[in-house]
């Protein structure tokens, strides 16, 4: 990405990456390009600036930073502790970093911090909405703000979710994470429990709206909410089918799936429209009867072989 003058920056995002490297991208073939710098999430005119790692931010960086106009900004190999930033970032990336957040400005609505990071969460700005903790973080969640609306949880998480803000409305997980989950927060709508995730789900929130699970997962599904339009089973899931919510528009089964699902389930029963999507190598009538399709003309049952896409995928 080449630096780009302040003209330029307004609305677009700002790179700054701190190493004794030669340059980033040598640090970055040595470490590997991560995912989210590619993303849709930040604007190919990026301005990318190179800093030794002792480089802290100065006020000249940080008047640099305002005067681009820009609303994010990524920190690479940053570790120093940030205890101003302008008034104009509301968006803010880490990539490796080991020090506190306490002092991050409150304008901030956005934080992702990968690799790294694995500290307690102490304070966080009022105004968070998004919070994304990646690879190593596993600490306790009892002083998240209580306006967050979206929370990631990396590979090495395995802490209770008991004290989740109440507004929270969706939650992604993928891990070794594998504890109970009586206590969700009542506004959720959106949960992801893929990796090892293999628990009974007897009290998940009235509105949940999407529920996906991972390979893992092989319990009984049981009292699911009414709420429910999709549910994803993974690889993995070979229990009986013998209830449903009513109101479920997708029940999707893994399109890599070799498993052998049983059903004692009447598909066709309080369902208004369900698309089963179903991988190209389970055979139709392990899932349901031929018959039953054809004797139910009524019924707005959709089979879909799938390719592998969810359509329900945040």
């Amino acid at each position: 990405m080449e630096t780009l003058t302040i003209s330029q920056l307004i609305d677009d995002d700002i790179i700054l990456h701190f190493s004794s490297l030669t340059n980033f991208m040598d640090y970055y073939n040595y470490s590997g390009i991560p995912e989210w710098l590619h993303s849709d999430n930040f604007s190919p005119y990026s301005s990318f600036i190179q800093y030794n790692s002792e480089t802290e931010l100065s006020q000249e960086i940080l008047q640099y930073i305002e005067k681009s106009g820009s609303k994010k900004l990524i920190l690479s190999a940053y570790n120093h502790e940030i205890k101003e930033l302008p008034k104009n970032i509301e968006y803010l990336y880490f990539y490796h970093h080991t020090k506190s957040l306490s002092y991050i400005s409150n304008q901030i609505t956005h934080i992702t911090i990968l690799r790294t990071y694995n500290l307690p969460i102490e304070v966080l700005p009022e105004k968070l909405v998004y919070l994304e903790l990646g690879e190593n973080f596993n600490q306790e969640l009892n002083n998240l703000p209580s306006g967050l609306k979206i929370l990631k949880l990396g590979s090495s998480f395995s802490k209770s979710l008991d004290c989740l803000p109440s507004g929270l409305e969706e939650l992604y997980i993928d891990g070794v994470f594998d504890l109970p989950i009586d206590n969700l927060p009542v506004n959720l709508r959106v949960l992801y429990l893929e990796g090892d995730f293999n628990k009974q789900v007897e009290f998940l929130p009235n509105k949940l709206k999407i529920l996906k699970f991972g390979n893992s997962f092989n319990q009984l599904l049981e009292n699911l909410p009414e709420s429910l339009i999709y549910i994803y089973l993974g690889k993995c899931y070979n229990k009986k089918i013998t209830k449903l919510p009513g109101k479920l528009e997708v029940l999707e089964i893994d399109p890599f799936s070799c498993m052998n699902i049983k059903q004692d389930y009447d598909f066709t029963k309080n369902i208004k429209m369900l698309n089963l999507l179903l991988p190209k190598k389970i055979i139709t009538n392990n899932i349901i009867s031929k018959k039953k399709v054809k004797n139910n003309i009524n019924s707005k049952i959709n089979i879909i072989f799938n390719d592998g896409k969810y359509p329900y995928d945040a």
